[in-house]
């Protein structure tokens, strides 16, 4: 029986790997052809825990990572538990690792163990704002 918290396999990042990036953030890299999974902007409340915890802002949230601006210092590679509030589902909390750094904004991270709880309301959430999105057009 799986254990209630799983590491994510790498089908369910959205964010290459950046030892394999072919550019530098904001590049060829970041096109949507390169994304694996359906992504909504944003932006969303969150907050990274801690012994103080500290207020983000989510963009570019998806079932693999998202872009949070933050202007705390972070080391890439290092892993942080963050909450984010969803539209509809209210909050989550996970374990991420920061990918890289986008100077003047923030950092992007990969979601690195998600229960099956977190990662079904995380969908719907995502399918959610599509959805609403598309109504707009």
């Amino acid at each position: 029986m799986a254990s209630p918290q799983t590491p994510l396999n790498g089908t369910m990042t959205d964010v290459p790997d950046p030892a394999h990036r072919p550019a530098a953030p904001g590049g060829d890299a970041s096109s949507p052809s390169n994304r694996r999974n359906p992504r909504v902007a944003g932006p969303f409340e969150g907050r990274r825990l801690g012994a103080l915890d500290l207020p983000l802002r989510i963009y570019d949230l998806s079932l693999g990572g998202c872009l949070i601006e933050s202007y705390h210092e972070v080391t890439v590679g290092r892993r942080i538990d963050i909450e984010i509030e969803l539209p509809i589902e209210g909050w989550i909390t996970l374990q991420a690792e920061i990918l890289y750094l986008r100077e003047d904004f923030g950092f992007a991270v990969k979601f690195v163990t998600m229960d099956e709880q977190t990662r079904v309301k995380l969908a719907r959430a995502v399918v959610h704002v599509l959805k609403e999105r598309k109504k707009r057009r």
